[in-house]
């Protein structure tokens, strides 16, 4: 039987952050990865911008999957956070230093735009050198899935996805 559906060991929805790291680990692992990203362009759905926190306790952080990542996808460190509340002539600052560096490695300040985008060039590379890849402007809706259908003694049991982007 043929079918016009392309196969992948995994397919992973969205090319945010989320989705770049699951990507990342899984071509990492030599699976066979395919992202799909619902915008023209990973990021070019966001307006906004954040910290991102590299917690010291966490089993990775973001600069461990892709190690340029602090250089090349955030704008600057930060290192003091303080709340400041103003009414009418007074304001009221509130230091919250102990609260954000409570486990906390490293922040950065980030642009989603900008890092959502680099994440998804990095995850693209890194995906097509396991025969998968990073396909946009498609919109997920569902998923088919079809029985295990690994070898026997394999060691790792595999899924195939089928998906018709």
């Amino acid at each position: 039987m043929t079918d016009d559906y392309e196969h992948y060991e995994a397919v992973v929805v969205g090319a945010g952050p989320g989705g770049a790291a699951a990507a990342a680990t899984l071509a990492r692992n030599d699976v066979e990865t395919l992202v799909l990203e619902r915008g023209v362009d990973a990021g070019s759905k966001n307006v906004s911008g954040g910290l991102i926190y590299a917690e010291e306790s966490s089993p990775y952080t973001i600069d461990e999957l892709f190690p340029d990542f602090r250089a090349a996808a955030t704008e600057r460190p930060v290192t003091d956070h303080y709340i400041h509340n103003v009414s009418g002539r007074s304001v009221k600052t509130f230091d919250l230093h102990g609260l954000h560096h409570h486990d906390t490695e490293w922040a950065d300040a980030v642009l989603r735009r900008k890092m959502d985008s680099w994440l998804a060039h990095r995850v693209h590379e890194m995906t097509r050198e396991t025969g998968g890849g990073l396909l946009t402007e498609v919109r997920v809706n569902g998923l088919l899935r079809e029985p295990d259908q690994s070898r026997r003694g394999d060691r790792r049991r595999r899924r195939q996805l089928r998906t018709g982007a």
